[in-house]
């Protein structure tokens, strides 16, 4: 499955509508901005609402079109609807929530064509899917993974306040305050366990143990 490209003026006019919304309706604070590379990175982050992924390109300080938000295939890609409304708008690359090797590849493929292409960003979110209760879920090794293939450094950041604006089930957030805390990136040193799998397992370790840092810190 090979996504489509944003609608140029549409996703313009979304990007616009994004940075009204979070000045005057969900007053967006962000702090951490000096943690961020200059080159591309992988962002990752706790997952509640769908309003987690603009806050987050937002709260970079970047375009929406340096970002390619790996999205669920069956949730944004197989439901026609969906995929109608959020295509034009942002950069969707689908990923598979099963454990299968050739879409996991296809994933891969197009992660690196997209960073290629833009010299772009990725986020991803280690938990699987958004939180319904709020609290963190354990993370699963995919972002390490990424990251390993693909030669990135993985940000960690916090998103606070998105669920209680745009709680799932909901189509248009409330008004409210959104905070978003970046940290400083995780990488693989040299201290890192001698195989690969461990090298994923304790960059997966340290990223869930940073985001947790950063929730300790927003004070939730």
């Amino acid at each position: 499955m090979t996504p489509r490209k944003p609608h140029p003026v549409m996703a313009g006019a979304f990007e616009r509508m994004c940075a009204g919304l979070f000045v005057g309706w969900c007053r967006l604070t962000v702090s951490g901005r000096e943690h961020l590379p200059e080159g591309p990175f992988i962002l990752c982050s706790n997952h509640q609402s769908h309003l987690d992924s603009v806050a987050l390109m937002a709260a970079t300080g970047g375009r929406f079109r340096e970002f390619g938000l790996l999205a669920a295939q069956d949730y944004f890609f197989e439901r026609p609807a969906t995929h109608r409304l959020f295509s034009p708008l942002l950069n969707l690359i689908p990923v598979a929530r099963t454990a299968d090797r050739q879409a996991l590849r296809h994933t891969l493929m197009l992660c690196r064509q997209f960073i290629a292409e833009t010299q772009g960003n990725l986020i991803i979110y280690p938990e699987g899917g958004r939180s319904r209760s709020g609290a963190l879920q354990p993370f699963k090794r995919g972002a390490a993974m990424f990251a390993a293939e693909l030669g990135l450094p993985i940000v960690p950041a916090y998103v606070r306040g998105t669920r209680a604006v745009m709680p799932p089930g909901t189509s248009w957030p409330k008004p409210g305050g959104i905070e978003v805390r970046f940290g400083p990136p995780v990488l693989q040193d040299a201290g890192a366990p001698a195989t690969r799998r461990g090298r994923i397992d304790a960059t997966a370790a340290d990223l869930e143990r940073r985001v947790h840092e950063l929730k300790a810190i927003s004070g939730d």
